[in-house]
């Protein structure tokens, strides 16, 4: 009788164990990441590691914060391809505590979500390059120059999708330095929400998995 009651919360178990196993894990507290340096392969490749080992625990979340001068724009482009990828397996959470200028500026348009604190700012421009002591021939120059407007185009097209910007106008502001403080960057959609603090939004991720309103 003794076995025969053993038996049958055996066999009652055995349900419940393989739910268990079949259940999705549930997330983990949010991931920060602190990209506040230049854009450049570098720091491309520290960026580009540290978002596969977040995939890989699979959080809640990954807040990155961010404080860019800019840089490299094939740099920066693995680091939007990365973040891209990214956002399949959780939100990627980019917060401007600093600046985010040129490439970075970008950067921050690829994320799930697009904040900055009250006292930073934003700048989007061309793309320029520096001419080297070498000699470049007339045929160089020219694909310089269409290289050089590829990188625009792209650019651009992000930017001004995820503004919700027409491309014309988007363009026609980027001739020149744009220079953006928090409240014209949320005028303009650069960013979602504008805070006070870097603690505010790791708070309000931590405990609700929100961002602060």
């Amino acid at each position: 009788m003794k076995f025969c009651a053993l038996l049958l919360s055996f066999l009652l178990a055995l349900p419940a164990c393989a739910a268990t196993r079949l259940a999705p894990q549930s997330s983990a507290p949010i991931d920060t990441i602190s990209f506040r340096v230049d854009v450049d392969d570098e720091s491309a490749d520290g960026m580009i590691a540290a978002l596969e080992v977040a995939k890989t625990k699979r959080p809640a979340g990954v807040l990155v914060l961010i404080d860019s001068t800019g840089g490299s724009v094939a740099a920066g482009w693995r680091i939007i391809r990365a973040i891209e990828e990214a956002k399949a397996v959780t939100p990627v959470h980019c917060l401007v505590d600093g600046e985010a200028d040129s490439m970075a500026f970008f950067i921050l348009q690829a994320c799930t979500t697009r904040g900055m604190t009250s006292v930073s700012k934003l700048l989007s421009h061309q793309p320029y390059f520096r001419m080297g002591p070498g000699v470049m021939r007339i045929t160089d120059l020219q694909s310089l120059l269409n290289d050089l407007q590829t990188m625009l185009d792209q650019a651009e097209i992000l930017a001004s999708t995820r503004m919700g910007m027409p491309l014309a106008e988007y363009h026609e502001r980027n001739q020149a330095d744009w220079w953006m403080s928090s409240i014209s960057a949320r005028r303009f959609n650069a960013v979602d929400y504008v805070v006070s603090s870097v603690a505010a939004v790791r708070e309000s991720l931590q405990l609700t998995g929100t961002l602060p309103k």
